[in-house]
């Protein structure tokens, strides 16, 4: 997994880059905005996003966007802490450099990845704000 980390939060990034692209109206509120963005990228999914993770469903509970990650390897439980680490860190690190995600994230969205491995073991991430932003 570490090294397809890096494809996988770019591939990410791209695709909260068209939920702000979506989200530019000023008339709504975010959470219909966001509501707005993932009805348009739904029909795009699933989305392999590297050579072991699928973004299988977006959806959102209020202003939190929660990606649905698949991970086609199972984890063994000793590491699934050390990954649920790794991907904290590359995802704020990925969502907080590009300039749209990162408004976004400044309006007040919250961005959580939750990833299931091949045999059901889950973690997730959750970026909600970035570092001197």
């Amino acid at each position: 997994m570490k090294g397809s980390a890096r494809r996988t939060l770019f591939a990410l990034a791209a695709a909260a880059a068209a939920l702000t692209t979506a989200c530019g109206q000023k008339e709504s509120s975010l959470e219909y905005q966001i509501a707005a963005a993932i009805h348009q990228i739904s029909p795009q999914l699933p989305m392999r996003v590297d050579d072991v993770t699928t973004l299988t469903a977006i959806t959102h509970e209020g202003t939190n966007i929660i990606y649905a990650m698949a991970i086609d390897q199972d984890l063994p439980a000793s590491e699934i802490e050390n990954a649920r680490s790794q991907m904290q860190v590359s995802n704020q690190t990925a969502l907080c450099a590009q300039e749209m995600t990162l408004r976004l994230i400044r309006m007040g969205a919250t961005m959580t990845h939750r990833y299931t491995d091949k045999s059901g073991d889950r973690f997730e991430t959750r970026v909600a704000s970035c570092p001197n932003a």
